[in-house]
């Protein structure tokens, strides 16, 4: 007889899940530094010196991408010794087909490698872009835009992986949309022009953001990438590509006269000109404190983005908003505890309980709520599959039995002498 459930129970959970947290108080941690040190973090005022920042921090992690290369290396090369010396006890024969089985298996890498790369390659420069576009429109930016990812993602999903969401899924992704309108509505109170550029603006930035998530999920899934890769190579094209722009845009001033772009762009002043950036306006008088702010705010990205691929790698990618909500959740206070933020932050907490119900770490036992989650599908398989095992199948003679059995999938499975014929399809069985 099963347990009776109360009205909310733990779902799909298991040790990764830290890495959500660990990375949401991180990135939270990051943005609070900043903002109590804003007066010592003059860097933070440079978009190309923010992306440069970000670059190094996720570059770090090389050192376990390294790490972990060098012993999936020497595992794959012992086993490899292992085969081809087993291969040569039977003939030479053996040897050569393996030798041709070896050069197939060699082009075909080379061809998924390709593949590998090149999606690599767009999530680099997707990554690069959406921050691009953060960092230097940040008067155009309207925050809480991020929590309609779970549509965006739910949908790239379903485009990549046919991953379709179920009746739970339905009800707590649309309870988020409603609470992400509420919050951006009140996100908007005191902005005065050019909202739906902005939004339109944040939107696109979000899409960007989303397919850079999910092609790092298909990457991992189906490409043998780890996440120390994948925020490796996107460290390492932040930090080439905004070392060129810094280079470019630190040596060409823009007219001091036209003020066209002052409310647009984050522009930056130095000697007397205007600059898009300038390497020198941050660096030649940085002390030991911003130094240290620098680091800091490095390490934090690191772990805010590599975290953020773990979590993906080993549930969805729709549980990377879980790190997103834990990252600006504490946020909202850093100004004033005003009534708008007051509101956001009690939004925040709602569209947080909703995550749990979507991401399916928690459940809700009612209206069938609870039925389509990945925990009790597999449950309902499990037990299925024991029936099949422990049902009585055997006659009076002890010979098998002829009994069809009809599985809830629409699956017929028919118990044969020495076969078992699934939906018309025979196997041995002996």
């Amino acid at each position: 007889m099963e347990n009776e459930k109360g009205l909310i129970s733990l779902g799909n959970i298991n040790k990764y899940i830290i890495f959500a947290v660990i990375g949401g108080l991180s990135k939270c941690f990051v943005g609070i530094m900043l903002y109590i040190f804003k007066d010592y973090a003059n860097y933070n005022k440079h978009p190309l010196i923010i992306g440069f920042n970000a670059g190094i921090g996720m570059s770090l992690s090389f050192i376990p991408f390294i790490l972990v290369k060098l012993n999936s290396h020497r595992a794959t090369k012992n086993n490899k010794a292992k085969f081809v010396q087993a291969l040569s006890i039977k003939g030479s024969k053996t040897v050569n087909n393996f030798a041709e089985l070896n050069y197939m298996e060699k082009f075909n890498k080379s061809k998924l490698r390709r593949q590998k790369y090149l999606i690599l390659l767009a999530c680099a420069f997707l990554d690069f872009a959406q921050k691009f576009l953060t960092f230097f429109l940040n008067k155009y930016i309207i925050n809480n835009i991020w929590i309609f990812n779970i549509a965006f993602i739910s949908i790239f999903e379903y485009l990549f992986f046919r991953r379709k969401l179920y009746k739970h899924q339905y009800i707590s992704s649309l309870v988020i949309m409603i609470l992400g309108i509420a919050a951006t509505i009140i996100g908007l109170y005191e902005e005065e022009s050019d909202i739906f550029i902005k939004l339109i603006l944040c939107v696109f930035i979000e899409i960007m953001y989303s397919l850079a998530i999910v092609l790092s999920k298909y990457l991992m899934d189906y490409k043998s990438c780890t996440p120390f890769e994948i925020t490796f190579y996107e460290g390492i094209f932040a930090l080439i590509v905004n070392s060129i722009l810094l280079g470019i845009f630190t040596n060409i001033p823009l007219d001091n006269d036209n003020n066209k772009y002052d409310d647009i762009l984050r522009l930056t002043n130095y000697e007397g000109n205007k600059y898009i950036d300038n390497f020198y306006a941050t660096f030649n008088n940085m002390g030991v404190g911003e130094i240290f702010l620098f680091i800091l705010s490095a390490l934090g990205r690191l772990i805010s983005n590599l975290f953020g691929h773990i979590i993906v790698k080993h549930y969805t990618s729709s549980h990377i908003i879980l790190l997103l909500v834990l990252g600006e959740i504490a946020l909202v206070f850093k100004e004033s505890t005003n009534w708008q933020n007051i509101t956001q932050f009690i939004l925040f907490c709602f569209v947080l309980l909703m995550l749990l119900v979507f991401t399916e770490i928690i459940e809700i036992n009612a209206c069938d709520l609870e039925k389509n989650t990945r925990k009790n599908i597999q449950l309902r398989e499990e037990n299925e599959f024991d029936n099949i095992l422990y049902k009585d199948t055997y006659n009076e003679d002890d010979d098998f039995g002829k009994e069809k059995v009809e599985l809830n999938s629409g699956i017929v499975i028919e118990l044969k002498e020495d076969k078992i014929s699934l939906t018309g399809k025979e196997y041995n069985v002996f």
